[in-house]
């Protein structure tokens, strides 16, 4: 597993120089004692969840949290993101109630159960924030915060301190993720953490992205890239790689998009990682298809379909079914677009993802827009506005761009009423929007 020193601790460790890419591991092993390999190596390890665990249940779990959370970083990148957040909290309930250790002041060390206790809190916050439990992810990572600063821990409380911002942006709080990137960003300049630096950097350039401030965005990006080519850190660069890419297409820039989304490709299956693969094709599926290369993006988009489906979470198969519909509305294949569209949102109904139904109903107001129907398509492309609106995120500039040239002939149609047919289709109720989208076309030319 972890013992191509790949990983250590939280963060992943550089490969270069290959001799030394080893050595942080191999310490980090050799510091464990004897009884912490025999247990991983065992069935035994599965007693380590157990509050049950005999007269030595403290010294037991602390060594168990401390392995698991070494572990937290190659579930993150190559394992099983659930499979380690069951370990993590299942360890993390012994000791349950800890209270936060006051601010050390005297520089001893902090007992082992603390010190692996503010570790695992935040490797499994890391991994809810990626399994899409954001309330879980912030529970666990303020936990593991006020830990780390209890125990005097300044590179834990800077790692902790990013991913708190990475959390902050997917919550859409776009002000406290500047804020929390920032601080992460000021830290790790300060301790000399080059991958803390790298991270924060990329951080604060998403966040920069995600607010409109493409010219701030781009030299925090180039930044990052600079530092995780000297580290030779594929996650690194694969996470950079990712906003440079969306950077590209939110300028309309396809093609630099394209090759970004390309290089992430390289380093992402490089580290075997299935998810993040599908979501790389996902894109690269998306773009060719709007540059016109049909082939290219029904193959991205099949090869990613089969991966989500292997992984089993229905989020990312709903999205990638509602890309294949917009390749086959664009290639003139309506009844293919329409069955794919119908799949696609009964998932994201079933999810309660309305951001997810509001980019599906765009895509049959698409649809009723080819099919001769514009004021049905100008009402149900008014309801995804709406739907878009109250779930606070907006549409990403590759749906705006799809849905503006599909909706064109409606407008055209429509003439002067057409804003006001877009407007009331924003006070459709979204049952009722639903319906009217998924009417059949009675009127089609």
């Amino acid at each position: 597993m972890i013992c191509s020193g790949d990983f250590v601790g939280t963060r992943p460790v550089s490969r270069k120089p290959a001799a030394a890419s080893k050595a942080p591991y191999s310490a980090s092993v050799r510091s464990l004692p004897p009884m912490v390999t025999s247990i991983w190596r065992s069935t035994s390890f599965a007693r380590l969840g157990s509050a049950a665990a005999g007269p030595h249940t403290a010294e037991v779990a602390a060594l168990g949290l401390r392995l698991a959370a070494a572990l937290g970083w190659y579930w993150h990148v190559r394992g099983s993101r659930s499979e380690g957040l069951a370990w993590l909290d299942r360890l993390l309930e012994v000791g349950a109630g800890t209270p936060v250790p006051p601010a050390r002041e005297d520089g001893a060390p902090p007992t082992p159960l603390l010190a692996s206790r503010a570790r695992a809190l935040s490797a499994a916050g890391l991994l809810a924030l990626y399994l899409d439990d954001l309330p879980g992810a912030r529970a666990r990572l303020q936990a593991g915060l006020a830990f780390s600063r209890g125990l005097g821990d300044d590179a834990l409380v800077t790692s902790v301190t990013g991913r708190l911002a990475l959390l902050a942006m997917f919550e859409n709080d776009l002000a406290g993720a500047a804020t929390l990137a920032a601080e992460s960003l000021a830290r790790s300049r300060a301790i000399g953490d080059r991958w803390g630096t790298g991270f924060a950097l990329a951080v604060a350039g998403a966040v920069a992205r995600r607010r409109a401030e493409l010219a701030r965005a781009g030299p925090l990006f180039e930044e990052s890239l600079a530092v995780f080519r000297d580290l030779d850190d594929r996650w690194g660069l694969a996470f950079v790689w990712q906003g440079l890419a969306q950077l590209a297409q939110d300028r309309g820039a396809y093609a630099e998009a394209t090759r970004c989304w390309r290089e992430r490709l390289v380093c992402i299956r490089a580290m075997r990682h299935r998810q993040a693969t599908a979501h790389t094709l996902d894109y690269l599926g998306c773009l060719a298809r709007l540059q016109g290369n049909y082939r290219e993006a029904e193959q991205h988009l099949t090869e990613s379909l089969l991966l989500h489906r292997e992984i089993g979470r229905p989020g990312p198969v709903a999205w990638t079914l509602n890309a294949l519909g917009d390749l086959h509305q664009d290639r003139g294949d309506s009844v293919a677009a329409g069955a794919l569209y119908r799949q696609s949102l009964a998932i994201r109904r079933a999810l309660d993802d309305r951001r997810g139904v509001a980019e599906t109903l765009g895509g049959l107001a698409g649809l009723a827009a080819g099919g001769g129907q514009p004021e049905r398509a100008l009402r149900v492309a008014g309801a995804a506005a709406a739907l878009y609106r109250v779930s606070g995120i907006s549409p990403s500039a590759l749906e705006k761009a799809t849905l503006r040239a599909w909706l064109e002939p409606a407008r055209r149609a429509q003439g002067p009423a057409a804003a006001a047919v877009w407007f009331a289709g924003q006070a459709l109720p979204l049952e009722q929007a639903v319906a009217e989208a998924l009417e059949e076309s009675t009127d089609a030319v």
